[in-house]
């Protein structure tokens, strides 16, 4: 006997044996649906950020470029010298421009270093793998 969707929910003109297959096809098909927008969802809360936002993160942070003790900052007004510049690259496979870790050089006259930029997911960054070059 062949049954309408209309027919299976409002009358017991289709036998209760197929209104309850139809009821579990519908109810597993909504959990399906249900599963697969949960898990594409936590794909997307990595953290990413692109290149000129991390460059731009470091240049700002000039607490930690003060700590590290190699000329990045004027140590009587405590802010950034002039021509300090950062150049960073990302690491590993990026999406659409944004990374997750980058490698960036911090530099000024003689002095480079050299860090390994880490994104966190509450909105900051670490800095990991510090090295120091003088020329």
């Amino acid at each position: 006997m062949i049954c309408s969707a209309r027919s299976l929910l409002n009358s017991s003109s289709c036998g209760s044996d197929n209104r309850y297959h139809i009821k579990m096809r519908l109810c597993l098909l909504v959990l399906l649906c249900l599963t697969l927008f949960v898990s594409t969802a936590g794909a997307a809360t990595t953290p990413r950020q692109t290149k000129a936002g991390a460059e731009r993160a470091i240049l700002l942070a000039e607490r930690m470029l003060k700590r590290w003790g190699v000329g990045l900052v004027n140590p009587h007004t405590g802010l950034i010298r002039d021509n300090v510049w950062v150049g960073c690259s990302g690491r590993g496979r990026g999406e659409r421009g944004r990374h997750t870790h980058f490698r960036c050089i911090v530099g000024h006259q003689m002095t480079r270093v050299t860090v390994t930029y880490v994104v966190l997911r509450s909105n900051g960054f670490e800095v990991r793998n510090r090295r120091i070059t003088r020329d």
